[in-house]
This record gives C-alpha cells, structure tokens and sequence, in this order.
C-alpha cells in the first residue's frame, strides 16, 4: 500500500480508495465552461468583426467551435492533474483526504470527532457518476478549501453507501473501545 503520510501508533488502513474517473470528466467540464467562458470573453469583438467585415455566420460558428475545442484541450491539464492528486484512506483511527493541483494537501480527521457522514447525490455529481461523502465534525466549523462546508469531502466515491456504512462502524467501535459517550 503506497501512503504518503505516517502512521499513528497501532494504526492501519482498512480501506485507500481512487476516486472514479466521473471526477475527472467532472473536473474537465467545469475547467473547460471557465476556459470557454474566458475564451468568448475575448473572442466577442473578433467574431464582431469577421460578421462585419464577412457578412457571413459560418466563419464565427467554426472559430466558436474551434473555441471550445481549443477550451477542453487547455481544461484537460488541470483536471488530470486535480484528479491525480486525489487520494482517500480509511483508517481504524482516522479518515484522511489527499487533495492538490500542483502540489498536494493531505487533511486528517480523527474518527472520534466526526460527528456526521454525509452522502451527496446531485444532478452534477449522477451525471459524472461521482457520488460523495461528506465528513462533518463535532467542532462544525466551515472549511473555505472544503467546497461543501464539511471538513472532509471525498467526491467520486465508488460506494458511498458501503463506505458510509464502514465509517460510522469505525467510528462506534473508536468510541466504544475508548468510553466516549455523546
């Protein structure tokens, strides 16, 4: 098993999950609308102009859709390397989240302070076939780098309901083992 962070004391991993490639196209389309976005941005006086000075609409159609064309080749970079990066694995101590673009961020949250599993289903996330789970902790603080306010999101996973399951399994017998009583 390839982890990139260290094991606690009488830690292992029950579970290290990749998320399904529904993230990646999900990644792609939402990089690309902001590439196309920025594209016709600058590209509105260009197609302006050719219409004026062509009268014609087939030469603004072709550059728009070599636009997008152009938008999803320049949008695939950074969704592969966002996908890339992602990573999750459960632990009998602790669920930790490895997110990035260039570099990466690994995020732990001790399984006695989740107060919460959440499973998200959203039109977007059914299109791109990636189901999520979002980890709520007793603090409830709101994570600006977390998209959906949980402090844990672990987007595109394969079974989220399994996995709900298995964490807040983990999570009882964490609590059980160390008397913690809420």
């Amino acid at each position: 098993m390839n982890t990139e962070f260290n094991l606690l004391k009488g830690e292992k991993v029950i579970q290290e999950i990749k998320p399904n490639r529904g993230l990646f196209w999900y990644f792609l389309f939402s990089a690309s609308l902001i590439f196309i976005l920025m594209f016709l941005f600058m590209a509105v006086p260009v197609i302006m102009y050719l219409i004026v000075l062509f009268g014609l609409l087939i030469g603004p159609f072709i550059f728009l859709f070599g636009l997008i064309l152009l938008s999803t080749l320049f949008a695939s970079i950074p969704a592969k390397l966002k996908y890339d990066k992602r990573m999750y694995w459960i632990t009998n101590q602790r669920i930790i989240v490895k997110r990035g673009f260039v570099g990466y961020r690994i995020n732990s949250i001790p399984l006695e302070r989740i107060s919460d599993v959440l499973i998200s289903k959203n039109f977007l996330e059914n299109l791109f076939n990636s189901n999520s789970i979002h980890i709520q902790t007793l603090a409830g603080q709101y994570t600006p780098t977390a998209g959906h306010g949980s402090e844990g999101d672990l987007l595109a996973i394969p079974n989220p309901e399994s996995t709900q399951q298995l964490i807040l399994e983990l999570i009882r017998e964490k609590r059980k083992t160390e008397k913690i009583f809420f």
